[in-house]
């Protein structure tokens, strides 16, 4: 009713300026009102009888344990999540480049529609810029496996970061690929 009356005055950009000025207005004052009331929660608390200033510490450590807890159980269940992602990717470079080079462009695609499929649900954003230029490569420059290669190594590398483990040395992951592939030849 009140936003009603309002508009019918004024414009809605002039309307919406005011609005950002007002709630601008509410945050400062409430971190002002906050940090007028730090000094004297703190002298409250330091005024408190020893009994409670331990049971305040303990309580303020014990939920910081919990928040680090649920934290930590997030950062888990994402990293095997991803883990299972990542591995699927590496497991099908490694059986269309060594075992299989001449697999069916059907089992390609299926495996590549799978593969995007748990890394847009699972992948961090570093992961999936990764694919996205490795996958524009594969367009653009089709037959070019020495690029591809070098964005196979990007990806695994952002995999890895990803993953919490070091990156590896520029051309170390592709090395291994070419020489094992050298190696079955």
């Amino acid at each position: 009713m009140v936003l009603s009356i309002a508009q019918q005055f004024i414009g809605w950009d002039i309307f919406k300026y005011l609005l950002n000025i007002a709630a601008f207005v509410f945050v400062i004052s409430g971190i002002l009102e906050i940090i007028i009331l730090i000094p004297n929660v703190i002298e409250y608390v330091l005024n408190l009888d020893s009994v409670f200033k331990v049971a305040i510490v303990t309580g303020v450590i014990s939920i910081a344990g919990v928040v680090y807890s649920a934290y930590m159980k997030r950062v888990e269940y994402l990293s095997e999540k991803r883990k299972d992602a990542y591995l699927e990717f590496v497991n099908f470079m490694y059986e269309l480049m060594i075992i299989n080079p001449n697999m069916a462009m059907n089992d390609i695609v299926k495996n590549i529609n799978k593969f995007q499929a748990s890394i847009l649900l699972w992948g961090s954003s570093s992961v999936i810029s990764a694919w996205k230029v490795f996958k524009q490569n594969n367009i653009d420059n089709p037959q070019d496996t020495g690029r591809t290669l070098h964005f196979v190594e990007i990806l695994i590398n952002a995999m890895r970061k990803d993953l919490g483990v070091n990156k590896v040395k520029e051309n170390e992951i592709i090395e291994i690929i070419t020489k094992v592939n050298r190696t079955i030849e």
